[in-house]
């Protein structure tokens, strides 16, 4: 199944909109040169590459970085027809101190703690000192948990993520602690459900190795106890 099929062409109008309204949401942070400076944009683990189709055209080189071999293929396909992009599953091929915008967007809910140390290390290493950093998560505490829980149970039953137990402890903000992992290489452990993720443990990290400069919500950035994303855009510690 490709990743386009679960998001963004989903058979749930709902989730469409939802899933192109996060990557515009994103893109709200991002500011085109203007001047003839070229911009570096990086998608950190960018899944099919949607995100940088939406990029604006201009003095920009993109960046594709997606450790997964089936998805980085489909990621190729996918941006086939956008200019000026290039494509790794090597982060350390990705120059040091060498972006001004760098995307990761719904990743580190998939990330064990070791990965998400790991990806936290990555991004501060190829972030340019005056760079930005957009991160984006799905809410999985709270009154969303609720409306998530019920909306996988129409699709599934009796798994890690659709258990009546982990929906109502996830929306008392307490989520499961014993997610499953698997693997999406053979070195790189995996979290291939969303139950169990907590953002606010995420921004406790985020604040040790960044500046937090601004906190917003998808689709609306009002009444954030009900959205289902969350966005950190963040920059290095100076």
């Amino acid at each position: 199944m490709s990743y386009s099929s679960i998001t963004f062409l989903d058979k749930n109008p709902i989730k469409r909109a939802l899933q192109r309204k996060r990557l515009v949401i994103a893109l709200s942070s991002y500011t085109p040169s203007d001047s003839e400076r070229i911009m570096h944009v990086c998608d950190f683990g960018s899944g099919n590459g949607e995100l940088l189709k939406l990029v604006p055209e201009g003095n920009t080189l993109l960046t594709c970085y997606e450790p997964s071999p089936e998805l980085i293929e489909q990621a190729k396909e996918n941006l086939s027809n956008v200019k000026n992009v290039s494509f790794t599953q090597d982060v350390n091929s990705i120059p040091s101190s060498s972006m001004d915008y760098v995307f990761c967007l719904e990743v580190f809910e998939h990330l064990p703690n070791n990965e998400t140390i790991e990806a936290l290390r990555d991004i501060t290493r190829i972030l340019k000192n005056d760079g930005k950093l957009i991160i984006g998560v799905p809410v999985e505490i709270g009154f969303p948990a609720i409306y998530k829980g019920l909306f996988r149970l129409t699709r599934r039953r009796n798994t890690f993520d659709t258990k009546i137990s982990h929906i109502i402890s996830a929306t008392l903000k307490n989520p499961p602690k014993n997610r499953p992992v698997g693997k999406i290489t053979s070195n790189f452990n995996f979290h291939f459900d969303h139950m169990g993720f907590d953002y606010r443990v995420l921004k406790l990290s985020l604040k040790e190795h960044f500046h937090i400069s601004r906190i917003f919500y998808s689709p609306y950035n009002l009444m954030s106890c009900f959205m289902p994303e969350v966005y950190f855009e963040v920059s290095l510690k100076k």
